[in-house]
């Protein structure tokens, strides 16, 4: 329970900081670092009575991360990895070395059959 007193202060803090920066209304500044300041003091002192507000805060946590998780990874998808393979293939460039030759049936790279040694067996790093 410390440790959400004192995030829960730390969240008063910048935001009354931010507040005050861009000119918000003082009420409101105040009222920030105040409820940050009595969260602090309610988890520190009676620790049991913060723990309905810590259950409350970690469940909006959760459902926030289940929406903002998705969305950041379909940005980074569509905004990064779709546009990178457009332009690779407009390019023509063939990062993996998967083009098939022509006349060959698959993809795999024929290797000469050999004993294994004693080395093969050996961890060298």
């Amino acid at each position: 329970m410390r440790g959400f007193g004192l995030v829960m202060l730390a969240a008063g803090a910048l935001g009354a900081a931010f507040g005050a920066r861009h000119g918000w209304p003082t009420p409101l500044v105040v009222a920030l670092a105040s409820v940050g300041a009595l969260l602090a003091a309610l988890a520190l002192v009676a620790p049991a009575a913060a723990r309905p507000l810590h259950a409350a805060w970690m469940t909006l946590g959760e459902r926030l991360g289940r929406v903002t998780s998705p969305v950041a990874l379909a940005l980074v998808f569509f905004g990064v990895f779709v546009p990178l393979r457009a332009l690779l293939w407009l390019l023509r460039v063939d990062l993996l070395g998967a083009a098939r030759e022509p006349g060959r049936a698959s993809y795999w790279i024929e290797r000469e059959a050999r004993e294994p040694t004693r080395a093969d067996f050996e961890r060298t790093g």
